[in-house]
């Protein structure tokens, strides 16, 4: 009785997620059958999917805070803006599609920052340095956030309680996470030496990330 029970739970899950690739889920029919006793499950006892996102959520919101800032600095107000706001709609409850979102946005924010810094160099106000210190800090916070979850997030796969919004949300997480490190380090090394060039305060949590 209870095999047939199991089996039914299994192919009404399956029938409900057909409609997303094997690919994006990186194999959670496994963790499914980890779940009803067939193996495979999480990797690290704890992490769950609702905390991948979470944690995600909150560095990525430092992220745009520092992007909002960079961008005002920078005098690129509307840009500001428009971080600003994303970081603000961005909730630990975000979907895959959402966090998709975020990721765009933050990467445009990230390419105008840059073009800005190359053609303003040395004319910063006084008021635009403080504020492009202050993008710094939360900067080197975002991607603080980012490295200290690479670990925990290592093997991870959704378990059968979080089939649904959060397993794709996590699941989008695990796979960008990497790159995304990679980006990140590589923009705050652009802002450190932008800074540098500037004479603006450098925070030591953002030089010892490099």
């Amino acid at each position: 009785m209870k095999n047939k029970f199991a089996a039914a739970v299994v192919a009404i899950v399956m029938t409900t997620v057909s409609s997303v690739s094997y690919a994006q889920f990186g194999g959670l029919g496994g963790a499914i059958a980890g779940a009803l006793g067939g193996g495979g499950g999480n990797a690290k006892t704890g992490v769950t999917a609702e905390s991948i996102v979470k944690n995600y959520v909150d560095s990525t919101g430092s992220v745009m805070q520092a992007d909002a800032q960079f961008l005002k600095a920078l005098g690129l107000k509307e840009q500001a803006e428009k971080a600003e706001l994303a970081a603000k709609n961005l909730t630990s409850g975000a979907t895959a599609s959402g966090l998709s979102d975020a990721s765009k946005i933050q990467s445009e924010s990230s390419k105008q920052i840059a073009a800005a810094m190359e053609s303003q160099q040395g004319a910063l106000s006084a008021e635009g340095k403080k504020q492009f210190a202050k993008g710094l800090v939360h900067l080197a916070t975002g991607i603080h956030g980012y490295v200290s979850m690479s670990s925990d997030i290592q093997g991870f796969t959704p378990d059968f309680s979080s089939v649904g919004s959060s397993a794709t949300a996590a699941v989008f997480v695990v796979k960008s996470l990497p790159s995304t490190v990679i980006n990140m380090k590589t923009t705050l090394k652009r802002a450190i030496d932008f800074a540098k060039a500037n004479k603006i305060a450098i925070p030591a949590d953002a030089t010892s990330l490099l």
